[in-house]
């Protein structure tokens, strides 16, 4: 006989033992966060992108990793922003 619990009480001892709560650290890099404002397909976005790298990257090197995300996008905007926890970022690939 196949014995079911019932995930859907909180308040159930067997549940509180399923959850797991640990959190993962992801390693520290040194490099420049990119907040980025862009057009594509005809709607404006503003992202923030990380890039593995101290100094400012070029409008060039901006560009070319936009469109690896969004195909025929046209960078309007950017400068290096600030960090801020539990914002998304995109990890832009090192050299």
């Amino acid at each position: 006989m196949i014995d079911f619990k019932d995930f859907r009480n909180p308040s159930s001892d067997e549940c509180s033992e399923n959850i797991n709560e640990s959190k993962t650290r992801i390693p520290t890099k040194l490099g420049r966060i990119i907040l980025v404002n862009l057009s594509w397909r005809g709607r404006n976005y503003t992202i923030k992108l990380f890039f593995p790298q101290v100094r400012k990257p070029s409008r060039r090197e901006v560009q070319d990793q936009l469109q690896k995300v969004y195909p025929g996008s046209k960078l309007w905007y950017y400068q290096v922003s600030d960090y801020e926890p539990g914002e998304p970022l995109l990890h832009v690939g090192g050299k």
